[in-house]
């Protein structure tokens, strides 16, 4: 080790922990110094015990606080120790301050420290918690010529007003072209704004990369730009953008976007349903146009990395799905959604990333009223797999919440999307418990050969529904149960499938809390009905062996492990996924 270059040391050292680095600083001259830099250049004072022998540390030598580059402060830490004031007078380098509790404290210390022209190169400032905007504002222009990063957000990030009207907010825009190293800027506050209004704030950073702009709009009819943008400068150095769905929902926006932004490496557009403050800024918007949707979704397939949720038109759904399935066959893999929020009349939420593509339709109860219905019947026929997920925002109402769930995944509704299906492959459900018809089924689907249901209780002990299933899909391979979380070593009742018609390459239980390998509580007792007659079989973490139907019975009395009842032609596995790591799988092959 002694022999090894100083580089190569320094990568070794970086990997280490602080108890660690404090031990090689004792070993030689090489190894101190390759390791000094990592241990005082980031450290997180959280506690009294790091603290303490640090702020003496570089006290006592000047050299050392000179490798202080970035710190983490905990409020506790900052108050009792004086930390801000220690900091300014021995680490000179310091480029970022992080840690809890930006409060008027912490900016007042900040701004005296600054306006004495200490910390003169930090590039990032703490976020403010709204509250302080002036003092965020006075002591990024202090720092100006340095800083990389920008945030300016309102005081309860989405719904505040005092950001816009700030008089320190208005002079920085104004002033924005003085901040010549800035590379990152975070917006979030409510605008009537398109995105084309923040030309001018684009242009001003020149060496800007990247963007986060978490704007909703406060009414439907954005105002146009002050000054409007009469030919578009392409920023090719942009690099990452990430921007809400609102902010450019129509085509003069769209084409802004892609004219402004062709060399993205990262882009995420955000709905405004993944924000956690509903107001106001919900408004039922008009329908983008297709054309412009579709410009959207073809500049967005081009971008290396991206995650998109918009809305769309009901009447589009079909075609544009088309034009993902051309440009990316994973989209024929569709995970489906419903909700009851008011946002998505005559819409249909679009959400997709390199490799997942998610609808989510909007069903009302009053009237009951399922939109997907049009979408399988014109593009059915294309699907590979299909995952149905529960009802987002359901009524609180218990009875109106149940009609909903049987609205949307009552068998009646499953067969017919199935029916609309021929190429089905995988269909997952989320739940086991459906009532079985009387009604015969007219047709036979031969491509359906695995199903899944999700979000199984421990409470539940039969699948009833997989013999009505083993009827029409005769290719039937493969079921899959996704247990929900739950702590008992043990199943209160057996697990029945029944599935007759279907021969079985597996059936796999899932998700189920345990390390299953070298786990002696686990047990497995398995009654097996096939063309060849009924045998039961007992299972632990590492074999399993033949028993006889009363030896089952007996342990079934006891309640003494997981129960399977299992019915059908042929079973040749039972495979156990353990939700820790696939090295504690189990598979019994029959």
């Amino acid at each position: 080790m002694s022999y090894l270059p100083f580089e190569i040391l320094e990568v070794i050292f970086s990997h280490l922990a602080t108890e660690d680095l404090l031990q090689c600083q004792l070993t030689s001259k090489q190894w101190y110094a390759a390791s000094v830099e990592k241990l005082y250049s980031e450290p997180c004072l959280n506690t009294v015990e790091k603290v303490y022998p640090y702020i003496v540390a570089i006290m006592n030598s000047y050299r050392l606080g000179g490798y202080l580059k970035r710190i983490t402060i905990h409020k506790e830490m900052r108050d009792r120790f004086d930390l801000i004031k220690i900091i300014s007078n021995y680490c000179p380098n310091v480029l970022e301050i992080k840690g809890v509790g930006t409060d008027i404290n912490f900016w007042k210390d900040l701004r005296v420290v600054l306006m004495r022209g200490q910390l003169s190169r930090l590039e990032v400032l703490p976020d403010s918690d709204g509250r302080n905007l002036d003092d965020y504002f006075y002591s990024a222009f202090l720092i100006r010529a340095n800083l990389k990063e920008l945030t300016l957000q309102d005081e309860s990030h989405y719904c505040g007003t005092d950001l816009v009207g700030s008089f320190r907010f208005g002079q920085l825009r104004m002033e924005l072209d003085e901040f010549e190293e800035l590379e990152t800027i975070r917006l979030c506050y409510k605008t009537v704004h398109g995105l084309d209004y923040l030309d001018h704030m684009i242009e001003d950073c020149r060496k800007l990369k990247k963007m986060v702009l978490n704007l909703p709009p406060i009414q439907m009819v954005k105002e146009p730009a002050k000054e409007p943008v009469e030919k578009i400068r392409p920023r090719r150095d942009i690099q990452y953008l990430e921007c809400n769905w609102r902010l450019i929902e129509d085509e003069e926006q769209i084409d802004y976007l892609i004219q402004k932004f062709p060399n993205l490496k990262e882009f995420y557009l955000t709905s405004l349903l993944d924000f956690s403050v509903i107001g106001e800024s919900l408004l039922v918007t008009p329908v983008c146009p297709f054309d412009a949707v579709l410009k959207l979704i073809r500049f967005t397939v081009t971008v290396p990395t991206f995650n998109v949720n918009m809305e769309i038109g009901r009447n589009d759904v079909a075609k544009i799905w088309t034009e993902l399935v051309e440009l990316n066959d994973e989209y024929k893999d569709v995970i489906i959604n419903y909700t009851e929020h008011d946002s998505f009349v005559g819409k249909v939420g679009l959400s997709f990333d390199n490799v997942k593509l998610m609808l989510t339709f909007p069903v009302f109860s009053s009237p009951y009223v399922l939109a997907h219905t049009q979408f399988f019947s014109e593009i059915g026929s294309q699907i590979r797999s299909i995952r149905l997920n529960d009802v987002m925002d359901a009524t609180n109402t218990i009875m109106e919440y149940h009609i909903l769930h049987n609205l949307c995944y009552g068998i009646g509704q499953v067969l017919s999307i199935i029916e609309a299906c021929p190429s089905l492959q995988e269909l997952a459900l989320p739940r086991t418990k459906y009532r079985v018809p009387y009604a015969v089924i007219s047709f036979d689907h031969t491509e359906l050969k695995k199903l899944i249901f999700s979000n199984v209780s421990d409470e539940e002990e039969t699948v009833p529904i997989l013999g009505y299933f083993s009827r029409f899909a005769t290719n039937l391979k493969c079921i899959q149960l996704e247990y929900k979380g739950f702590q008992n070593p043990k199943f209160k009742y057996p697990v029945v499938v029944n599935i007759p018609n279907a021969s079985l390459d597996f059936v796999i239980s899932t998700e189920l809390p345990l390390h299953f390998k070298n786990n002696v509580r686990f047990q497995v007792f398995i009654k097996l009905t096939t063309n060849e007659g009924v045998k039961c079989y007992y299972g632990t973490s590492t074999n399993i062996t033949s028993i006889s139907q009363a030896a089952y019975a007996q342990h079934r009395a006891r309640l003494g492990g997981f129960f399977y009842e299992i019915t059908c032609q042929s079973l040749k596995e039972l495979v156990f996924h353990s939700r820790y790591s696939e090295n504690d799988n189990l598979k019994f092959v029959f």
